[in-house]
């Protein structure tokens, strides 16, 4: 994309000045240095009161006159370069902001204190965090090019993506354009829909090992492969019901498929119902793999079930960190 002002395409200021400008609410640049790479980029850390962590990337070449804002995946926790690195080698003045606080994005723990909620890291992570690094973003990008960006937008996904909805909401002047991708929007209920797979199967007494998963998942995609036309292994699921009741008694490496494994994958593909069977939130859509690679080690897989020395299973519900436990 061409610069939007040729005058205003290169810094009227180095890099490591910016580690001199003051603002009145306390926010503190703690560093700010210029890349050895091609293109080179000028790296600025910023934090805002109490604990609102931000790294910028500034285009020292070619700048294009635009700014761009990224928000924090999970729960936040952490700030990476590969959020603006790219944003910034492609001409834009590139942010992106920690959500308030320090942590891995798969632990909430920070949203309590002795004292019960924090207020204030919640508050953060909800809305402040995304508006405040827009705001300091866009006012290093002004003092490093002598002039606002001509544009803004929003470019993230997921913890992102409701960052994004919530900056259309409560700032809508602060962005131009928000594309806000898979929004993590009604966490209250999607989270804890995350153990149904536990709560079924601890009220059945049946802790499904993963083969007899994989071995319903597999049955399901070959039952509904071919519906869509193409024959790829991969179905729509909202037209997929395949009844696992009809995988009853198939032999896996880990024992006979019962009636009572088919009741509770049923039931984990249905999805979380209260006492009464009105829905909670949606289930694991046929086809979908019922382990999935994860990073937190040490655990390879994120599974609903493990199994023991022994041959038996036990349930491997998620914990603050991912992890299962048995």
């Amino acid at each position: 994309m061409a610069a939007v002002g040729s005058e205003s395409a290169r810094p009227v200021r180095t890099c490591a000045s910016l580690t001199q400008l003051t603002f009145s609410d306390g926010t503190k640049v703690t560093s700010a240095s210029q890349t050895d790479t091609t293109p080179a980029l000028c790296k600025v850390t910023l934090v805002v009161p109490e604990s609102n962590g931000i790294v910028l990337a500034l285009p020292v070449d070619n700048w294009n006159g635009r700014f761009h804002g990224t928000g924090a995946g999970g729960y936040g926790g952490w700030l990476s370069p590969e959020q603006v690195d790219g944003p910034a080698q492609a001409g834009y003045a590139s942010a992106g902001t920690d959500g308030g606080h320090s942590g891995s994005p798969l632990d909430g723990s920070w949203a309590w204190s002795p004292t019960g909620m924090n207020t204030s890291l919640i508050k953060d992570f909800a809305y402040r965090s995304a508006h405040e690094m827009t705001v300091k973003g866009k006012a290093i990008t002004t003092a490093y090019y002598g002039r606002p960006p001509s544009y803004s937008y929003w470019d993230s996904c997921s913890g992102g993506g409701r960052m994004g909805l919530m900056e259309a909401q409560r700032y809508p002047d602060d962005y131009d354009g928000i594309l806000a991708a898979a929004p993590a929007l009604n966490a209250e209920r999607f989270v804890p829909a995350g153990m149904w797979p536990q709560v079924v199967m601890r009220e059945a007494g049946d802790f499904v090992p993963p083969c007899k998963f994989e071995a319903f998942t597999q049955a399901a995609v070959a039952a509904c492969d071919a519906r869509d036309g193409v024959t790829d292994g991969v179905i729509e699921p909202q037209t997929c019901a395949f009844d696992p009741a009809k995988l009853v008694g198939r032999q896996t490496a880990c024992g006979r498929i019962t009636a009572e494994d088919a009741t509770v994958m049923k039931r984990i593909w249905d999805g979380p119902r209260r006492p009464d069977g009105s829905r909670l939130w949606y289930g694991i859509p046929r086809g979908a793999p019922p382990c999935t690679p994860t990073p937190v080690p040490p655990t390879p897989t994120d599974c609903p079930t493990h199994c023991r020395a022994t041959g038996s299973s036990t349930g491997s519900p998620k914990t603050p960190t991912g992890t299962g436990t048995p």
